[in-house]
């Protein structure tokens, strides 16, 4: 197949690409280019995957049969291409909830809802997670992150420092947690990654083995992602705990550490603290703790069960296509 998506999610697309189809990639469909199609410092360009322009994409998308599959990974990728005779996916990686919460607007949830069932007719729905699915209330498909432990692994944590990643997480605390870092980790050594300009000393990672490298070197991982807005986990800690890197969470039951085990997951901040601390002081710690947390990302979140479960959603948005009907079992 030639699929046609957008780029609000450099590394998920990079699993995506794992698929065996072949894949254009245009910028998101927002007013702004700063996205762009790719962002090779985040992850390499696979060789199925081609990133074009938005004036590409919008010559090729009208021309029937250029593309044999849509996959949206926001409710404007659908409007846009509304009228484009082509099996589409549309990818709910959010809450309805939060993003209305994060823009002041609670209200607006029943009403974007409505809205967005209509844009969806005809489409084949796909939720990162059980809570989003059940958030949106809206039928389709429940597909977990996987997570390849073979591409990651080498943990040192030779520097004795917790590690942060992730992007616009000041403007996102609802979800992130940012302010419940900064209570963790004050006066303690850290480093945060990810496109952070508002945030001083945030660093940026050159490339996906820089990032890897941050992974193996540095002591701990914290995790912050905020119940009842956020899932318990997100890219970042599946890719600490491949790494064998030791992670520390904040409580959130969809978290998929067992405390104590294979990581840490706190009730609150003094407790984070005292892991975090505890971790830094102790090396062999770390290391013991983080490798039961990539034997725990190795069985609970295996790559191949993510991508069957893509292959399956594509034909199932094929064939909603095709008959006009929900898909069968």
């Amino acid at each position: 197949m030639k699929i046609l998506s957008f780029n609000w999610h450099t590394p998920y697309l990079s699993m995506l690409a794992m698929l065996d189809h072949t894949f254009e990639i245009a910028p998101p469909n927002i007013e702004t280019d700063l996205l762009g199609s790719w962002n090779d410092k985040m992850r390499p360009v696979p060789q199925n995957v081609a990133p074009i322009s938005r004036q590409q994409m919008l010559d090729r998308i009208v021309k029937p049969g250029y593309y044999d599959l849509i996959i949206g990974h926001n409710v404007k990728d659908i409007a846009m291409s509304k009228e484009i005779k082509t099996p589409k996916i549309l990818l709910f990686h959010n809450k309805l909830s939060a993003e209305a919460a994060l823009g002041n607007q609670p209200g607006i949830v029943d009403e974007y809802r409505n809205y967005v069932r209509q844009i969806v007719s005809g489409v084949y729905c796909v939720f990162i997670s059980e809570a989003k699915k059940s958030d949106w209330d809206l039928p389709g498909a429940i597909i977990m992150p996987g997570i390849d432990v073979a591409l990651y692994g080498g943990y040192t944590g030779q520097i004795s420092r917790a590690l942060r990643v992730g992007n616009s997480i000041k403007v996102r605390n609802l979800m992130t947690g940012y302010l419940l870092q900064e209570e963790v980790l004050a006066d303690l050594p850290n480093i945060l990654i990810g496109e952070n300009p508002d945030i001083p000393d945030c660093e940026v990672s050159k490339s996906w083995d820089d990032l890897k490298k941050a992974y193996r070197e540095n002591r701990l991982f914290i995790n912050t992602t905020m119940p009842p807005w956020e899932d318990g986990y997100n890219l970042g800690l599946l890719e600490a705990t491949a790494t064998g890197m030791p992670v520390v969470s904040i409580s959130n039951s969809t978290c998929p550490i067992t405390d104590g085990v294979d990581g840490y997951v706190c009730d609150d901040a003094v407790t984070m603290r005292k892991r975090v601390i505890e971790l830094i002081d102790n090396r062999d710690l770390a290391a013991q703790i983080g490798g039961r947390g990539r034997e725990m990302a190795r069985q609970k979140l295996p790559m191949d069960t993510f991508l069957e479960k893509w292959n399956s959603a594509i034909n199932k948005a094929v064939e909603v296509f095709s008959t006009g009907f929900a898909p069968s079992a």
